[in-house]
């Protein structure tokens, strides 16, 4: 099982640049920017962001870096 200590939304939301804070978690930030796009965010909605992903930008994403050092081992 692997455990992980922070959003997923996350790494969609520093692949869109999407800023989000610690008062303003990423899957808040995403669905604040769904709002004003697309309407509102729903968590089964995450497979639709992957063909949106900026690999380049997320590799840069720290805790991006340690899920691909955890699916390494």
């Amino acid at each position: 099982m692997l455990g992980i200590e922070f959003e997923i939304e996350e790494w969609i939301c520093d692949s869109l640049k999407i800023k989000y804070s610690a008062k303003r978690r990423p899957a808040k930030a995403l669905n604040d920017f769904e709002k004003e796009h697309a309407g509102k965010y729903r968590k089964d909605k995450l497979p639709s962001y992957s063909s949106k992903m900026d690999y380049n930008r997320l590799s840069k994403n720290k805790s991006f870096q340690a899920f691909l050092r955890l699916m390494e081992k």
